[in-house]
């Protein structure tokens, strides 16, 4: 009974430091990642991050998706294709988070499709008219 005890001691104790280890891991990703949005950094190269884990939740306050915060990186190292998975991911994730639909239609102007930026800045638009770079960019494209 005794070895019993300690066998399910130790199988729940090592659950706990993985657990802990990967929420450790994602806050410190995440708090650079949501630093580099902000201020408009890139800190990560590819290989970096391409080895953080967006399908781990997101622990910040605001529910950023990983996955969107990824796929910035990506349109920014010319992975469009990764970074419109990422983007979508992102908008399952947490649909209402109006920079998700700015990050995907940044990746449409990479790709040269403003006619799907144009419906994902509208789309920005209508959860947070607040945000006034996504009505920029909105205005922008509809001059070109």
């Amino acid at each position: 009974m005794k070895y019993l005890f300690y066998v399910i001691f130790t199988i729940l104790s090592a659950i706990t430091i993985i657990s802990n280890l990967y929420v450790f891991n994602s806050y410190q990703d995440q708090t650079i990642l949501l630093g580099d949005i902000s201020n408009n950094n890139f800190t990560f190269t590819q290989s970096e991050i391409e080895n953080i884990n967006h399908k781990y939740p997101s622990l910040a306050i605001n529910s950023f998706p990983i996955a969107s915060l990824k796929a910035r990186y990506f349109d920014k190292y010319g992975d469009l294709k990764t970074a419109l998975e990422l983007s979508k991911m992102g908008i399952i994730s947490n649909p209402s988070i109006a920079d998700t639909y700015y990050i995907k239609a940044r990746i449409h102007i990479s790709m040269n499709d403003f006619t799907n930026a144009l419906d994902e800045l509208r789309k920005a638009i209508k959860i947070s008219t607040r945000k006034n770079y996504i009505s920029a960019l909105y205005f922008t494209l509809l001059s070109e």
